[in-house]
């Protein structure tokens, strides 16, 4: 019997295939068994093609991290990669309940999961910051050590104040490890108020410019952000913005970025 499976995704074009899987009348819909399966980590290196000039080579994959949404290296030479658990979490629920009820959904459109897929998708969703560590010198991570946990979903940092800064809607933080044990024992909440909502269009991506600034691509509004040091909220609207990594100030950029990244240009 084919059908159509209802599905999440960013934004694009999206191709539909049709899916063959056996159904019981009465019970749940059996997942298909026919799609393709992952690469293992050497299989992904291999499959990259580079100009000629370049190599790439592998520093840290699964089991060490899982769901990375960004990476930065400090001062010290330590590498941290944030990650972000929970990604679509609610689709999965939502097509758990659908397949459940043992009828099928020929329709393919983009839609919002249900209400209760979201609520229970939200308990589940947040982000771990690890640093990772080269044991014995050959240029891959052999351990990882949990910097920071149970932050809002975390979507990149930058190294900053002998710490990191990490953007997590609604907030965003300076972590620290005061005494070097990989543990941050400083977690100071710089600004807070940035638009939560859709996971893929938070505040996002955040880089040091040459003026000594942090840019951030933008996610949403945001109309009045408050930290320990600014002398008032402050209305960024709807655009990329920068901040002084001591939490003194923050303003709105021209320009917005439409989902997640952002860059420098030569102008």
């Amino acid at each position: 019997m084919n059908f159509l499976v209802k599905s999440y995704f960013w934004c694009g074009v999206f191709c539909a295939s049709l899916l063959m899987v056996s159904v019981q009348v009465t019970g749940q819909i059996e997942p298909a068994t026919d799609g393709p399966k992952p690469l293992n980590p050497i299989e992904s290196v291999d499959s990259f093609q580079l100009p000629s000039g370049f190599r790439m080579e592998l520093v840290a994959s699964e089991p060490l991290i899982e769901e990375p949404s960004g990476v930065c290296w400090d001062a010290e030479g330590h590498l941290y990669v944030s990650e972000l658990h929970g990604y679509n979490l609610e689709g999965q629920f939502d097509i758990e309940t659908l397949n459940k009820t043992g009828k099928l959904d020929r329709v393919v459109r983009r839609i919002q999961a249900n209400e209760q897929a979201q609520k229970d998708a939200e308990a589940e969703t947040y982000g771990v910051i690890k640093r990772l560590a080269d044991d014995d010198g050959d240029g891959r991570m052999d351990r990882a050590v949990i910097f920071a946990q149970g932050l809002p979903p975390c979507f990149g940092m930058v190294a900053a104040r002998d710490g990191i800064i990490v953007v997590c809607a609604p907030d965003i933080y300076y972590l620290a490890d005061l005494d070097n044990d990989g543990v941050a024992d400083v977690r100071e909440r710089l600004f807070t108020g940035f638009q939560e909502g859709v996971l893929e269009r938070r505040i996002n991506a955040p880089q040091w410019g040459l003026d000594n600034w942090i840019y951030v691509g933008g996610g949403g509004r945001a109309d009045a952000i408050n930290g320990p040091y600014l002398d008032g909220p402050v209305t960024l609207g709807r655009t990329d913005f920068r901040f002084k990594a001591d939490g003194s100030a923050i303003e709105p950029v021209a320009g917005s970025t439409g989902t997640f990244g952002h860059t420098f240009t030569a102008e």
